[in-house]
């Protein structure tokens, strides 16, 4: 298993600027979000999207990780989405950034089809390795 916060190393190190080096909270938020990252491998382990394999160069925040892979991320946006009737098929997700939504709803097998729309051409591409 690599490991997340060696591979990080130089976009980490700017993270920890904008994140204020000199905040232990701060540091060791993203520090147990990258331990996290390395115990799951990566692999949402809990809640409505447990099995979603999440990109390692995710333009998404580090600090974030934990929690989707917790299954704790955004939980009343969660809990919105699994109200939504059996009968709506379709998931369309507008800014789709990495796609915790939209390839998570088809993981969790909530909607038969999920479109997802992005800007960033490189997330783009990060949302077809997803799909596959």
């Amino acid at each position: 298993m690599k490991n997340y916060l060696k591979e990080k190393s130089k976009p980490l190190r700017l993270q920890l600027l904008k994140l204020g080096i000199g905040n232990p909270i701060k540091r060791r938020k993203l520090q147990l979000a990258c331990l996290i990252n390395d115990l799951f491998d990566s692999i949402v382990a809990y809640g409505p999207f447990k099995g979603l394999q999440l990109v390692r160069n995710s333009s998404w925040g580090v600090t974030d990780r934990a929690s989707m892979l917790l299954g704790l991320y955004e939980q009343e946006v969660l809990t919105s989405l699994f109200n939504v009737p059996k009968s709506h098929k379709i998931f369309v997700d507008l800014g789709a950034a990495d796609g915790y939504y939209g390839i998570g709803v088809l993981v969790s097998k909530h909607f038969d089809q999920s479109y997802c729309f992005e800007i960033s051409k490189k997330v783009r591409r990060l949302l077809l390795k997803m799909q596959n």
